[in-house]
């Protein structure tokens, strides 16, 4: 009765005992959003890119820039001969200079806008990969999370498993103790719970490793988790998924917007093809300048033309560069397109897939189940072999692993589509 007790209350515990854990998903999620490193770096960039614009925005600006000078001046010169009458004579004199000069760019070629406009697309770029970093931070979350509670559940079967040989092995002395046994099956059911208790060494070792790659993506150690609710924003079929995926996902958002900036860089390159075009007022005050003791004051107020005949051919090469550059970006624009249909499919058929196994799987726990609980009552009555028993009970361990294994991947391959389409954040309310 003692093996009895122990078999029944082990199957019921194994199959509906409910996971209670406490750190939810959603609170993991924030907790990486606040703290990951991955995420912190892109957003640090995204802002450093902001800066950018402004220091582009700043080339529509006067610049306004003070010289001034002190020093000995030692002249040899005719403003000195014609005061000394003596043409070989040297005289010092304590020089000052102070200018103040305004520019003012009016025409560039266009380089100044379109630079600007080149900033604020790769500012926006910036903006989406930070978008996109959290989306696939938050799939490693849901990985790691989802694999520390299956080890869990995992880890409660083994030990349920080691106790139901533990009681086999126990009843099968008993019986060798009164003569009813012999040491074949001493050794078969010993043989066996050694068997269970290397498993459970595996899963335990397992788990460990499973809540060092938690604490590695979350940054705190896993405790009290807790089986997250349904995943939100399901697609209705896969041609929806694939709509939304190319009309949301921050990826492809962060090409386009590349692509862009790379067009506006190229445009601000043959800027350099066109004159300069600019307003400078300047004023300067001047005492003592090449051996004169008169002063020279200067106000200047003109418009600029500055037109560059010849650089090496670098003007040219570097719009050639920045033709390049452009085309790249329109290819990356591409490949991402596509590896975006690719992926939303992939993780669509996945999910089908792991959902018609995972009713063939628990179809064939129960059934194991079933076996399991015929062949106990049939060795009790002496109708089956010690060897049956636990032949049955290892198939039933196997089959309750692969139950679990399955459902958990069923569960991250719901989280996998909705991350392929790029919605993994935005359903999550935080």
């Amino acid at each position: 009765m003692m093996l009895k007790k122990v078999f029944y209350s082990v199957a019921v515990a194994s199959f509906f005992s409910p996971l209670s854990y406490g750190m939810s998903l959603n609170e993991a999620f924030l907790h990486v959003q606040k703290n990951s490193p991955i995420i912190l770096a892109a957003s640090y960039r995204s802002s450093a890119q902001i800066e950018q614009v402004k220091q582009e925005q700043a080339g529509y600006l006067p610049t306004l820039d003070v010289y001034s000078s002190w020093g000995k001046e030692k002249s040899r010169n005719s403003t000195v001969a014609g005061r000394t009458n003596d043409k070989d004579a040297f005289e010092t004199l304590t020089r000052n200079e102070g200018k103040i000069t305004l520019k003012q760019f009016i025409f560039d070629g266009l380089e100044t806008q379109n630079r600007i406009l080149g900033a604020k697309a790769e500012s926006m770029a910036e903006v989406q990969n930070k978008l996109d970093v959290q989306e696939s931070t938050f799939f490693s979350v849901v990985q790691v999370y989802m694999d520390v509670l299956r080890h869990q559940m995992l880890l409660d079967h083994g030990r349920d498993y080691v106790s139901v040989q533990k009681a086999i092995a126990d009843k099968v002395d008993d019986r060798a103790s009164t003569g009813y046994g012999d040491k074949a099956d001493q050794l078969q059911a010993s043989s066996r719970l050694r068997l269970a208790r290397a498993e459970l060494r595996q899963i335990e070792r397992d788990l460990a490793s499973a809540k060092a790659s938690f604490e590695r993506v979350v940054g705190v150690q896993p405790e009290d988790l807790s089986m997250p609710d349904t995943v939100l924003s399901m697609p209705s079929g896969l041609q929806d998924a694939v709509r939304k995926a190319l009309s949301v996902h921050p990826s492809l958002k962060m090409a386009e917007y590349r692509k862009d900036a790379a067009e506006k860089n190229y445009e601000a390159s043959k800027g350099r093809n066109f004159p300069e075009f600019g307003l400078e007022l300047s004023a300067s005050r001047n005492r003592n300048l090449d051996g004169s003791k008169s002063p020279s004051d200067d106000f200047n107020a003109l418009i600029t033309m500055n037109y560059n005949l010849f650089r090496g051919g670098a003007d040219k090469a570097r719009i050639k560069q920045r033709a390049e550059q452009m085309n790249e970006s329109m290819q990356e624009y591409q490949e991402t397109y596509r590896k975006i249909k690719e992926t939303v499919s992939q993780s669509w058929f996945a999910l089908d897939a792991a959902q018609k196994r995972v009713k063939e799987i628990n179809g064939y726990a129960d059934e194991r189940e079933q076996v399991k609980n015929s062949f106990f009552e049939q060795y009790q009555v002496g109708r089956r072999s010690l060897l049956n028993l636990l032949d049955s009970e290892q198939e039933s361990f196997n089959a309750r692993k692969l139950q679990v294994n399955e459902q958990f991947t069923l569960h991250l391959e719901k989280y996998r589509l909705v991350s392929s389409m790029g919605v993994l954040a935005s359903s999550h309310k935080f």
